[in-house]
């Protein structure tokens, strides 16, 4: 399983040509996106006036992942980190790569700002397509 990070579905509901070309190359395997990326999902469609319904819809191939305790902590150790770093960044970006660091999984993103976290596999259709 990958985990998902909204700025990647973002691209692929935008029809993005490096999000549909990862989803391609990729089809075989699972993907899911925490609570907190559907919420980020759902009010950049409200923002421009679109049914917030639609993006489940439109990503049916998309598991949703619970934020669980687990999560809160691995987040908690990742704003830890980067702050002895001198680093920030935005607090959903550090619940999602939380959530990705705690399954040991890949964390699917269009942004580069998690590139700073540690112990953390990011995959960047961006940067790959």
């Amino acid at each position: 399983m990958k985990v998902l990070d909204s700025s990647f579905c973002a691209d692929f509901l935008r029809g993005r040509d490096h999000a549909k070309q990862y989803r391609l190359a990729h089809r075989n395997e699972s993907f899911a996106l925490s609570e907190i990326g559907f919420y980020e999902l759902y009010h950049g469609a409200v923002k421009v006036g679109r049914d917030p319904v639609a993006v489940d819809r439109d990503l049916p191939w998309v598991d949703r992942l619970d934020y669980t305790p687990a999560h809160s902590r691995e987040s908690a150790r990742i704003r830890a980190e980067l702050a002895e770093q001198g680093q920030r960044i935005q607090h959903p970006d550090m619940m999602i790569a939380g959530v990705a660091r705690s399954l040991d999984a890949p964390l699917v993103t269009s942004d580069t700002d998690v590139d700073c976290i540690d112990d953390l596999t990011v995959e960047n259709p961006h940067k790959m397509y």
